[in-house]
Formats: C-alpha cells, structure tokens, sequence
C-alpha cells in the first residue's frame, strides 16, 4: 500500500502558468523511475516482455507504449518511466528477465522527480537554461538529453508535441535540486508572463541564467 504521507519533493509549489498561457510548469510526482543496464542485442525481446516497450537503440531517443516509456541514456543504460506504484514489480520482473553479465536493475523513483513544461514557449523558456540545440529541426518528440542547467544535472525529455498545445517537456532532476531547478525555470520564463519563484535556498538564480546567456 502506498504511503498516504509521502511527500513529492516539489509538493511545496503550485502549478504555474503564464497570463499569456504561452508556458506552464508543475511537478509530476511519484512517477516510477528505474535504471536499466543490459546489452541491446541480447536483451530488448526480454526488456520488452516485461515492459511492453520496445528498448530504443538510437541515441538520445525514447520509445513508449501505454503509460511507459524507456529513454536512452547510453550504448547499455535506459530509465523506465511508469505509472506510481508499478516501480517494485518490474524491478523484480526486470531482474528476474536480465540473466546476462553486465546487467543491473536499480528503483531510482525517489532519487528523481520530473517537471513538465508546456506551452508555445517552452522552448524559448529552455533555450535560456540549457546548451543543447532545441530546434524542433534537431529536438523531435521522443527526444531526451543530459545537459546542464545552472551547473545542475538533468535530463531533458520532448514527450510530446502539438501545432495547437506547443511541446510538452519532462525535466527529471534530482529531488535534491528540483527546487533551484524549478525557480530557475519560472525566472527563465518570466520574459513570457510566468511569475517570479524564490527558491528556498535564498540562491541567486540571475547568475545562473547569465551563465548560459
């Protein structure tokens, strides 16, 4: 049974979004988050079997079915991505299903929470944060990068997009740091109506955005 006094990492922010309706941000909590590691050609028929997901081999893409999804973070690691409470069965069913050397299944649910950023502008608002060329040319739905953004880790999924919603991004970022990572994104979108977020820390998040300008 789940824990009813849990608490996600970001439960101390409300949902945010813009006057303009151009950016939106709120936290998906609770999500299910595992680290796969195995060998692509020797185990995508049982990763699959598990999950219902065929395992993505090109680089920096994901693949989903259902309400799973598998992002791949390199040559021999993926992050599973399900619905709360699916995380100890198929970490159980993945270990049992990846008999091979070199393979590892590890629950990282609480170590990560995710982000969603949507709307016309969430590009523009990413764009200020991070690096790494967003261009719907080079960034299409199912795309997901490491990157940084004011020094700190994360992952940047494009899980889907719309002509008329704008792209809908999932930053997952460490629960340690999703607060300065939230309050980065909100100054990152202030230029588009979305209001000012203090981070708990009292850090300043003007230098960080100036970092990557």
């Amino acid at each position: 049974m789940l824990d009813p006094r849990r608490r996600s990492p970001l439960a101390h922010r409300m949902p945010i979004r813009a006057a303009s309706g151009a950016v939106s941000l709120a936290e998906w909590p609770f999500l299910s988050k595992l680290i796969v590691r195995c060998q692509a050609g020797r185990d995508a028929t049982a990763v699959e079997a598990v999950t219902g997901v065929a395992l993505p081999t090109t680089a920096c893409t994901s693949a989903t079915a259902g309400e799973r999804s598998l992002l791949w973070l390199g040559p021999d690691e993926w992050m599973l991505v399900a619905p709360d409470g699916e995380a100890a069965a198929l970490e159980t069913d993945l270990r049992a299903a990846l008999t091979g050397p070199h393979t590892q299944v590890v629950d990282v649910s609480d170590y990560y929470t995710v982000i969603t950023l949507t709307g016309a502008r969430g590009r523009d608002v990413l764009a200020r944060l991070v690096t790494i060329d967003l261009h719907p040319r080079h960034f299409a739905k199912g795309r997901v990068v490491g990157t940084l953004a004011g020094a700190v880790n994360l992952l940047v999924w494009l899980r889907d997009e719309s002509d008329a919603a704008g792209p809908v991004f999932d930053v997952i970022v460490r629960a340690s740091m999703a607060d300065h990572v939230w309050c980065l994104m909100a100054e990152a979108g202030r230029a588009f109506g979305c209001p000012a977020q203090e981070p708990r820390g009292g850090e300043r998040l003007r230098g960080a955005l100036e970092d990557v300008a």
